[in-house]
Parts: structure tokens; C-alpha cells; sequence
């Protein structure tokens, strides 16, 4: 059967999107993520009091609880709400006058493996929060067989979330993560269930250096992978794509 497509339209008053709101916490994680920014800024050198304007942009900021929790923080003077949309414009604008802006990946990721001695799965970290894509230079990471008489690598990327009071700043022009603790942060896998597999043949044993991978990060965030087997001086994938990061 075809499917098709169904519209609901409901509505909501100023009251009842402010209660939804708050009983999904936004308000809190709204001050969280302010109180995150105004670190980022005095860890550069430029205090609270020393913020002369605020723009609000997004359709977001035209909610009225929104625009009174940010002005509680800087001042009702010094917020501007008047051009929450042309203000993306007006950006983008700035480009074509020169201003070059490089794109950075908030996460880190890294690629799972088999850890004997606690006999548990574990990320080997292959690209940092504040990585700049297109990648310069590839990672290179170089892979073991886990058991004997192993037929194949499984290649699972996972995405390290950012572990408590780790933030990702901005340092001249790049991105810098304050912390990045692979052994305690959460990571979600991306591609499990639907994994890249690098065959062995012949097979692979535990304790021997059997594939040098190529990580790179390209123009639309695919993580792309090459693969060279050390024992046969095969390519046995070249420049295949595995997931999108973020």
C-alpha cells in the first residue's frame, strides 16, 4: 500500500507553550548553556560586565520567556531581539566580503575494539571536539585481530558524548576541548548493527599489527576510510565512507 502523508494542526496559548516548556526543563538547560558561554568568555578574557550587545537569532528568541531569561543575564539594554532572522542573512553576507569562517566537529569519536584484560569493548579516540573538516592530514590508526583465526575487523564508530564540565572553546580560530576522557564518557555507536568489515585472508591473530587505517573527515562530514593490510601489502578499501559526524 502507498503511504501517505497526514497534517495535524493543533494550538497552544503563550501559557500552555511556556508550561510545556518548563516541564521539559528548557529554561534550566537554556541557563546551563549561558552559563557555559559566559565561561568560554572569561577564559578569553572578556568578563561579563564587558559585553556591550547581545543579538537573539532564531525564531526561537521571539518567545518572550526566552528574550526575559537572557536579558535576567546581560540587561535589558544591552539585548537586541529586533531581527531574529536577517541577522543569519546579514551574516552570510559578511562572506562574500572576505570573512572566511572554518567548519569543526563539536564531538570526538573514536572506533571500538576489544579489550582482553578487562574483557570488555572500548574506543580508541581518532578525532577530537574542535576538529576541522575537511581533514588536513588523515588519522592513522593501526588495528589487531582480537581472537584467533579472526575472518574479519569490525570497524564501529562511536561518538563520545562530552563529559561533565568539558566544553569545547574557541581559541583564535579553531575549537579547543577542554577535556576529552574517552575512558569515562558516555559514547553512543553509530553504525552498529550496519558495521564496515575489513576482511583478513589470511586470517588474523591477537598481538600482531595486521591493518594501517586512514581516517579523514570530508567536505559534508563523512568520516571516510582507507585500509591496508600489512601482511599481504593489500588496499582493502579505499576512501569509503562510514558515517556522518556532527
Amino acid at each position: 500500500s502507498q503511504s501517505r502523508l497526514k497534517t495535524f494542526q493543533t494550538l497552544y496559548s503563550r501559557d500552555a507553550l511556556e508550561e510545556l516548556l518548563e516541564r521539559h526543563d528548557f529554561y534550566l538547560k537554556l541557563q546551563s548553556a549561558l552559563d557555559a558561554l559566559l565561561r568560554q568568555s572569561e577564559s578569553r578574557g572578556v568578563r561579563r560586565e564587558q559585553i556591550e550587545q547581545v543579538l537573539l537569532v532564531g525564531g526561537t528568541t521571539l518567545i518572550p520567556s526566552v528574550q526575559r531569561a537572557i536579558r535576567q543575564n546581560f540587561g535589558a539594554q544591552k539585548v537586541r531581539a529586533h531581527a531574529p532572522f536577517e541577522a543569519v542573512a546579514h551574516g552570510a553576507l559578511m562572506l562574500l566580503k572576505g570573512l572566511k569562517l572554518d567548519d569543526f566537529l563539536y564531538h570526538g569519536y573514536g572506533v571500538r575494539y576489544w579489550d582482553a584484560r578487562q574483557q570488555r569493548h572500548r574506543y580508541e579516540p581518532i578525532v577530537s571536539p574542535g576538529h576541522a573538516y575537511p581533514s588536513a592530514d588523515p588519522i592513522e590508526l593501526v588495528l589487531r585481530a582480537s581472537r584467533p583465526s579472526q575472518p574479519a575487523i569490525e570497524l564501529i564508530i562511536g561518538e563520545f558524548e562530552a563529559s561533565p564540565g568539558a566544553e569545547v572553546v574557541f581559541d583564535g580560530r579553531r575549537l579547543v576541548s577542554t577535556a576529552l576522557d574517552a575512558e569515562h564518557a558516555r559514547v553512543v555507536p553509530l553504525n552498529e548493527g550496519h558495521a564496515q568489515l575489513a576482511p583478513l585472508d589470511p586470517p588474523g591473530y591477537p598481538g600482531v599489527d595486521r591493518l594501517k587505517a586512514h581516517f579523514r573527515v570530508d567536505e559534508r562530514r563523512q568520516l571516510r576510510l582507507t585500509i591496508h593490510d600489512l601482511e599481504t601489502n593489500r588496499c582493502l578499501l579505499d576512501d569509503v565512507p562510514l558515517v556522518e559526524l556532527r
